[in-house]
């Protein structure tokens, strides 16, 4: 198997400088590298993925433009395992115009903060690399000896913690409330002077209403969030276009998981 070619250390800086060194997943918003200490909590994952089995693969894409940027999208652990599940279905447009909508308020400029950052995430991806080859593992999960050095590893941080009722703590139910905000952004986004905008208002109006972030809302409320955001979808612009001509918005939770997990 030919070795993955490494990401140019330009294009990783202009990665972070765009995404402000965050997710770029409508729903998230989590840093990719913590400032202060290092740590490494997600992933330059590839539009078009670089292997023949990996998701969203284009055959006729030239090898030496898979690393372009923009082929390139900046995910935490978790959303990167979403969007190339393939029975979640994500396609190279939905993610296209997810990392353009994230990335209008990035950096025009590069500055120091990004180019550090892109070192930290070289040297962990180098360490991530060259480690695999030759470990043993200590006493922590996130501890192996690799030759005569102990190194940190922080490639499966904990996420955030919520509570025990959440619903982010059931995926199914996760991947549906995901789902719909995707589908609201891209709804709203397309009539919107700023695409970004959207996003970061319904965001503002689910913790208005709930209280608390989507992902943190009590199962038991479930129905009510998704009301709550199928009625923001029917309340678009292309919402109310696709309802007058009978054209459904979006699957009820029902349908949707029968398609997903055949």
């Amino acid at each position: 198997m030919a070795r993955r070619q490494p990401i140019p250390e330009r294009t990783i800086k202009a990665l972070f400088g765009k995404s402000r060194n965050m997710c770029a997943f409508p729903s998230c918003g989590r840093k990719m590298i913590d400032e202060k200490t290092d740590t490494v909590f997600g992933e330059i994952a590839h539009i078009e993925g670089v292997r023949k089995n990996a998701a969203r693969h284009n055959p006729n894409r030239p090898k030496e433009s898979l690393n372009d940027i923009d082929n390139l999208i900046l995910l935490c652990h978790d959303h990167h395992k979403i969007v190339d599940d393939k029975k979640n279905g994500y396609t190279v447009p939905q993610l296209k115009r997810m990392k353009q909508e994230h990335e209008l308020q990035g950096a025009v400029e590069i500055g120091e903060l990004e180019a550090r950052l892109a070192k930290v995430y070289i040297a962990h991806a180098t360490t991530m690399r060259t480690s695999r080859e030759n470990r043993t593992y200590i006493n922590s999960p996130h501890n192996e000896v690799h030759g005569n050095q102990t190194i940190n590893f922080y490639n499966n941080p904990k996420a955030d913690p919520l509570p025990n009722d959440a619903i982010g703590r059931d995926a199914t139910k996760k991947a549906y409330i995901q789902h719909l905000i995707a589908r609201y952004s891209d709804f709203a986004s397309q009539y919107a002077p700023n695409a970004a905008a959207p996003s970061v208002n319904l965001h503002r109006a689910i913790r208005k209403e709930f209280s608390v972030k989507a992902l943190a809302v009590p199962v038991s409320m479930f129905p009510s969030l998704c009301f709550f955001l199928q009625k923001k979808i029917n309340g678009t612009i292309l919402g109310k276009s696709n309802l007058k001509r009978g054209i459904p918005n979006y699957s009820p939770f029902d349908e949707w998981v029968k398609k997903h997990t055949l």
